[in-house]
């Protein structure tokens, strides 16, 4: 059993919670001394600044969507490997594309 240093006391923490705190700090590394995660002034986690795109990355990125809108796991997968992004970088790259031709067709519409 591990008790923990709190304002109102001492409490206990179990080792999972633990575990997962520190891997936490480990990856986002917005740990402050004590261990604890850093927030903004409202409380919430920090975010994760803007990717900014090289225009190699964009231009194929552009290029796979015009081929297909619709990327498959192993797609997705190689795509992100080949350019140095994540597939979660990978995946909202073609949601904001879809979106931006939707807003676009219903624009061209009215």
């Amino acid at each position: 059993m591990i008790f923990e240093n709190h304002p109102v006391g001492f409490v206990q923490v179990d080792t999972v919670s633990l575990l997962i705190r520190s891997v936490l700090c480990f990856t986002l590394d917005k740990c402050v001394d004590d261990g604890s995660l850093r927030v903004n002034g409202k409380g919430k986690k920090m975010r994760k600044p803007r990717t900014i795109y090289s225009s190699l990355q964009l231009q194929q990125l552009n290029r796979r969507f015009q081929r297909t809108q619709y990327l498959a796991l192993p797609e997705r997968a190689e795509l992100a490997a080949s350019l140095g992004l994540t597939q979660t970088q990978v995946s909202a790259s073609h949601r904001n594309r879809t979106l931006q031709r939707r807003v676009y067709y219903s624009r061209e519409q009215i």
